[in-house]
């Protein structure tokens, strides 16, 4: 998830991110903006855990060791972080290296909270992002965000994801101690994939 973030970097000036250990916020301005970023990074995240190569036309190579299954959440409203975090308190104007790592703001909250409800490499959409949006951004009316289709070849993406994806949660159904994956949550994440990949 990191080395995604990281190559991704400077082909993205107006983006700003707040690593965790298991994740990372992805903070905007701009919905289109995010948006635009949510696509290709989905995308970079799928190419890493399969260990897809595009220059070599490689298709991808499942293998349980270095596979992953991400998923996230978009949501709305004011956030505070760098300059606007330094104004609380003399001590934050001081210290950049720490001050500039914190982030706060109920939207913060809503797309934690809320991430569960996506499906493994999907994106679910918070109310606060569906009801509400900079005037010069369009709305989304969906729950969830489909990547895959803004980017070339949609079709054959979704096709891959989807393929990826039902092949990593078999795997885990097949030995659910082996990865302490619950049944119920399994059989739940199979569930939303169908859904999303239709």
């Amino acid at each position: 998830m990191h080395i995604g973030i990281i190559e991704m970097i400077g082909a993205h000036n107006n983006i700003e991110f707040f690593p965790m250990n298991d994740g990372v916020f992805i903070v905007s301005r701009r919905r289109n903006h995010l948006l635009n970023f949510v696509n290709k990074y989905m995308f970079s995240l799928f190419e890493i855990a399969t260990g897809r190569d595009n220059k070599r036309k490689r298709n991808h190579e499942f293998n349980m060791d270095t596979s992953f299954l991400v998923k996230g959440a978009i949501s709305y409203g004011p956030m505070y972080y760098k300059a606007g975090i330094k104004e609380c308190n003399d001590m934050l104007k001081i210290n950049d290296e720490y001050t500039n790592r914190l982030l706060s703001g109920l939207p913060m909250i809503h797309a934690y909270e809320s991430e569960n409800e996506a499906p493994p490499f999907g994106i679910f959409v918070h109310e606060s992002a569906r009801a509400f949006h900079h005037p010069e951004d369009t709305p989304i009316a969906y729950v969830f965000w489909k990547w895959w289709e803004q980017l070339d070849n949609p079709q054959g993406i979704k096709k891959m994801v989807n393929e990826f994806v039902v092949e990593y949660l078999n795997q885990c159904k097949e030995f659910p101690d082996a990865y302490l994956f619950p049944i119920q949550s399994l059989e739940k994440n199979i569930e939303k994939a169908k859904s999303y990949f239709k």
